[in-house]
């Protein structure tokens, strides 16, 4: 098997007071056969949700990587928290340390094939559909644009706009996902495929 399967969610898994534990409910083991990571979105937060949300999932900014099975093929993702539209620069600075630095595990030396970052908010704004909440402001923009480009970045994924964009800029490809709600027509959900190239498909 030289598969690694699991589900990002980037993002605005509810959007009403009360509603984290049947989303939690949705994502055991026994509903999902994927193991699955989550971003932390806008409408997540709108209730005073964040101490219920800390209190399922513990924290809102992490790193993980992936390993193959009898390999030494590792991909990283990391998971920014950009719910309020802003990063900050203490998160800026964990991004810069982390991009810095190997991290490797002790079992292998092997350098990172790929790395993907994925959050709420989008790089770039394309239109006013999100108003004020659309992208970071200009100079963070900048700031993380160049930590992607320097910290080889191979993919920023994002979702919150709910209409499909991609954009290539500085060595990584920035993709804002589609709504996945029902009553959007059509609602799409991307697959990618992480092998010497990200291969992605909607």
């Amino acid at each position: 098997d030289t598969l690694c399967p699991l589900l990002l969610h980037l993002g605005d898994l509810v959007n009403a007071q009360g509603h984290i534990p049947y989303a939690v409910s949705l994502l055991t083991p026994n509903q999902s056969p994927l193991t699955t990571f989550l971003a932390l979105g806008n409408h997540d937060i709108y209730f005073n949700q964040w101490d219920e949300w800390r209190s399922y999932f513990g924290t809102s900014v992490y790193w993980f990587y992936t390993m193959l099975p009898d390999s030494t093929v590792l991909d990283r993702f990391i998971c920014l928290d950009s719910a309020e539209g802003t990063l900050g620069t203490a998160q800026l600075q964990w991004l810069r340390e982390l991009l810095t630095t190997n991290h490797l595990p002790l079992t292998t030396n092997h350098p990172f094939r790929h790395t993907i970052v994925f959050t709420h908010t989008h790089l770039f704004k394309r239109d006013n559909s999100q108003g004020h909440t659309s992208n970071y402001a200009i100079e963070e923009t900048y700031e993380l644009t160049s930590l992607l480009e320097q910290g080889g970045v191979d993919m920023y994924w994002c979702g919150h706009d709910h209409s499909r964009e991609i954009t290539d800029y500085a060595g990584f490809t920035s993709i804002v996902v589609d709504a996945i709600e029902d009553h959007y027509p059509p609602a799409f959900y991307m697959i990618a495929d992480l092998s010497d190239e990200i291969n992605y498909r909607f």
